[in-house]
């Protein structure tokens, strides 16, 4: 119950927050300090206003009741018989709940006073025999004095306002101070419950929009640092730090552009030099080629031309004439073979015309269907009558197409299938045409896919040069074009080719 993804996620913030190094905790406590201290201010001054009502209004209430009882307490002021002025002062003391209330003349001297039961002791200290008058423009003042008690004193005035003495109200000092301290307490639980909610709302401020930001930001600056230049961060606002975080994300993006500049050329810088080193050996293959077509070409003629001789001079049923064959086999075989490594090294024709590709996949399946049918290989072709034509060296198309065509053969067991596929296709934008040769032999180990087309390399065992598909690669390339191959060990191969149209009108077969 309390230990689900969102309350980790919470606990982590929090932990964040006060962390002793995170900035959050630092904001946090430097803005709690201020409110605080503003909060402290604010009270002092609200218990000083307080403080200054309450006294008013024990001056004002010493007022009131002095208007009320100064028209009976004037003319026993200097009576004889003052008894009925201690009980009116008695009253007054009890209404008020005073300890002490007292009649003194304009000299300051004490006329009459009654007290509190039990303060007689205190009595000279509460009410004393004489007070220092008061300024008769001040009607009502107020003072605190040493015995803890609030004194106010009032004018006593005549019915023609001429002032006739002074009344004296003493009040505990308890009984002052109680309202105070009510009003302090009930600003000490308001000040708390604020600050505890302004505390709180900071806190989670905090940790929204400032701590948890720039956890992202660290995390995202990280991830960069370990190389993963995608990485981004979500920026929510308009404020400064959803600024940084836009262009943290910017700056991400460019190093990312960058990164992918420098492998772009990078690729180049690899491609240009395997096509240099490429270019090399086909020069050293090139010249060793024409030595061995001068040296070694000669006597296989003469070898060729006597093993024809011989054969045609046996008997037909002359057991020697197997060896004689045998011998213009094999001479046969190199002469080919030589064929094929002069070819590799020769530039391609960059001879260009219309091509029909209908016909010339026709025409190449013809040439190949006498083996295919010996082999026991069915070939099936599967090209619309209508396709565009290509600007291509025929003899460079046909050599590809016979190469492929051979290839499969020879990896279909007898019974299996060979079949051309023909279709419209376009490349990165560009129109053309795609041929497809798939087979249904051994297919090719995923290890060598990646070497298939590169000179020299052969899966074949005993046959072959390993020069046939990386002359079909060159042949492509030099008219734009592109070669690749699909295959899976026992699944068979597919070799597809796709040529860039002439922007010819198509061609019937």
């Amino acid at each position: 119950m309390f230990g689900g993804p969102a309350s980790r996620r919470v606990s982590n913030h929090l932990v964040a927050l006060v962390s002793p190094k995170g900035v959050g905790l630092r904001l946090f406590l430097l803005l709690a300090s201020a409110i605080v201290a503003i909060a402290m201010v604010a009270d002092a001054w609200r218990l000083r206003q307080e403080r200054t009502r309450v006294l008013a209004q024990f001056q004002r209430e010493a007022s009131l009741v002095t208007q009320a009882i100064q028209g009976q307490v004037e003319p026993l002021l200097h009576a004889a018989d003052d008894g009925r002025l201690g009980r009116l002062l008695e009253d007054v003391r009890q209404a008020k709940d005073a300890e002490c209330v007292a009649a003194y003349s304009l000299e300051g001297r004490l006329l009459r006073a009654a007290f509190e039961p039990g303060t007689a002791e205190r009595a000279p200290d509460v009410c004393g025999p004489a007070i220092t008058p008061q300024p008769v423009a001040e009607a009502v003042s107020g003072q605190w004095t040493l015995s803890g008690t609030y004194n106010v004193q009032v004018l006593l005035t005549a019915a023609d306002d001429t002032p006739r003495g002074f009344l004296k109200l003493v009040f505990d000092a308890a009984r002052v101070s109680g309202p105070l301290q009510e009003f302090r307490n009930s600003i000490l639980v308001e000040r708390g419950l604020v600050l505890l909610a302004m505390g709180l709302t900071l806190w989670i401020g905090i940790a929204l929009f400032v701590t948890r930001p720039i956890r992202r930001l660290i995390a995202g600056v990280e991830e960069v640092a370990r190389g993963n230049l995608a990485a981004r961060i979500a920026s929510r606002g308009n404020t400064e730090v959803g600024e940084l975080a836009r262009a943290f994300n910017r700056m991400a993006g460019r190093l990312d552009e960058a990164q992918e500049d420098r492998r772009k050329a990078e690729e180049s810088r690899t491609a240009m030099e395997r096509q240099f080193r490429h270019a090399e050996r086909l020069a050293a293959v090139g010249k060793v080629a024409s030595v061995i077509a001068h040296e070694v070409g000669t006597p296989l003629h003469v070898i060729a031309g006597r093993a024809r001789s011989l054969g045609q001079r046996l008997p037909d049923d002359d057991p020697r004439r197997s060896d004689v064959e045998t011998i213009r086999e094999q001479v046969g075989r190199i002469t080919r073979t030589m064929q094929q490594v002069l070819r590799s090294s020769r530039a391609i024709p960059a001879r260009r015309e219309p091509v029909d590709l209908v016909r010339l996949v026709r025409d190449v399946a013809g040439i190949v269907d006498p083996e295919y049918a010996r082999r026991s290989v069915r070939l099936t072709l599967s090209v619309p009558a209508t396709l565009p034509t290509v600007a291509a060296d025929v003899d460079g198309l046909v050599q590809v197409l016979l190469n492929l065509l051979q290839n499969a053969l020879a990896a279909t067991p007898t019974g299996g299938r060979v079949e051309v596929h023909g279709t419209t296709a376009a490349r990165a934008g560009r129109p053309g045409v795609a041929l497809a040769v798939s087979d249904t032999g051994s297919g090719i180990a995923p290890e060598h896919i990646e070497r298939i087309f590169d000179p020299f390399f052969s899966t074949k065992r005993s046959d072959g040069t390993g020069l046939g598909l990386s002359i079909c690669r060159d042949i492509v390339r030099a008219h734009d074009g592109a070669i690749t191959v699909e295959s899976a060990p026992g699944a068979g191969a597919r070799f597809s080719i796709w040529l860039p149209a002439d922007g010819g009108e198509a061609r019937r077969g």
